[in-house]
């Protein structure tokens, strides 16, 4: 979280749109084994690593550094810290990967951790699918807070995500869903294969 948020404030020093430029991941570059023409650009491949630490706004680094807060505590505890880091890592990677093969002809980068929040969410609802989750329930003008358990919480947001997928499938754009569907599948995998087993 610290590391992120240095990266952060390097971003409003240097600016938003150059630093996403810079370090974000651009599907075309893989699809197509080139590079654009961009000063000062990454290799696509270290790309893959820095655009976790990168985020396109305030309200995209706050959302994720409070999925992060809610949800990353009790699933460290539960791996341990080196596996923890093991599945941030990658699920952030294979988010971007599933970004790329879902978007081959996009020249516009993809920053953010969201794919791996994601997985950090996709081991939650394994880890903790009764664990009650404190929401707030609109009602029309009326909204009430609420706890309900993760597994309803966290599956809503996923079934959005795949809503969000289809309908903005093969849109050249940087709003990376497939990302948060890779990295939450990869989490969930991730679980199932060291559950149980603690560092």
């Amino acid at each position: 979280m610290l590391i992120t948020a240095y990266f952060f404030g390097r971003q409003l020093i240097i600016g938003l749109q150059l630093s996403a430029w810079q370090n974000g991941v651009i599907p075309w570059e893989f699809t197509h084994l080139s590079r654009l023409a961009v000063r000062d650009r990454y290799s696509p491949l270290s790309t893959l690593i820095l655009s976790m630490a990168h985020h396109g706004g305030l309200l995209h680094f706050l959302g994720n550094m409070l999925y992060l807060w809610i949800f990353g505590n009790n699933v460290e505890y539960e791996l341990g810290h080196i596996r923890f880091s093991i599945l941030y890592f990658f699920a952030g990677i294979a988010g971007m990967i599933a970004h790329i093969m879902t978007n081959p002809q996009s020249t516009v980068p993809a920053i953010g951790a969201s794919g791996a929040i994601a997985g950090i969410l996709g081991a939650y609802i394994l880890l903790f699918p009764r664990a009650r989750i404190r929401s707030v329930l609109f009602l029309i003008i009326i909204f009430q807070i609420v706890e309900l358990p993760a597994v309803i919480v966290v599956g809503l947001w996923a079934v959005l995500q795949v809503f969000d997928a289809i309908s903005l499938a093969g849109a050249n754009m940087g709003v990376a869903v497939f990302a948060h569907l890779g990295g939450f599948v990869f989490g969930c995998a991730f679980i199932e294969l060291f559950k149980g087993r603690r560092l």
